[in-house]
């Protein structure tokens, strides 16, 4: 399987500037994410020498990431947005009904990558 790990990144970190975001690269095995507040995904860094599953698994986060970025997420990601200071239980509903609407019927990730992504 070929990649291209480093203009992967770069054209992540381009995307996601011209959204207006900033990428934070943390050490893979942290768990992705996007924070609306701050405007900042999270995403891990792929290890050296990933082999075919890492990588996988790696373009499942960056298509799992920006899909929070698309226009259906908007009213998801305005209530999180109006309502992050206040109940954390909804707050947390909220992000879990988000990545299902995102992953089913968004994305239309196809199972090899769902099955990736639900193992963690």
């Amino acid at each position: 399987m070929e990649r291209d790990v480093q203009g992967t990144m770069a054209a992540v970190e381009v995307v996601l500037n011209d959204d207006g975001f900033t990428v934070v690269w943390v050490e893979w095995g942290d768990t992705p994410r996007t924070d609306l507040v701050t405007k900042k995904v999270y995403l891990p860094t792929p290890p050296y020498n990933l082999n075919d599953e890492q990588w996988l698994e790696f373009l499942a986060y960056v298509y799992h990431e920006f899909g929070h970025h698309h226009s259906s997420q908007d009213n998801y990601k305005q209530w999180r947005i109006d309502n992050e200071c206040c109940d954390r239980l909804k707050v947390a509903l909220n992000a879990v009904v988000s990545d299902i609407h995102l992953e089913w019927e968004v994305s239309k990730l196809g199972k090899g990558v769902r099955d990736v992504l639900s193992r963690n």
